[in-house]
Order: structure tokens, then sequence, then C-alpha cells
């Protein structure tokens, strides 16, 4: 989670790759989350 923010903070200060890995992380995060409580609600 550390490492994410100071990805993030490193990001920021590029302002050409920023968008496209910000919302990469995000898309990445979302199937995360979509994926792991299609496991937990999973019979």
């Amino acid at each position: 989670m550390l490492f994410l923010c100071n990805f993030v903070n490193s990001v920021k200060t590029s302002d050409t790759l920023a968008p496209k890995i910000l919302v990469f992380i995000s898309i990445y995060m979302i199937f995360f989350i979509f994926n792991f409580a299609k496991v937990i609600f999973s019979p």
C-alpha cells in the first residue's frame, strides 16, 4: 500500500504518463475487486 502511494506520487511529477497510468491503476483495482467479490460470493 505504501509502495502504491509512493508510485502514484512519483507518477504525478511526470504529466505525460500520469493520466494513462492512473487510469490503468483504477481499472486494475476495479477488476481485482470484482474478481475478489466473485470468489467470496460464489457458493
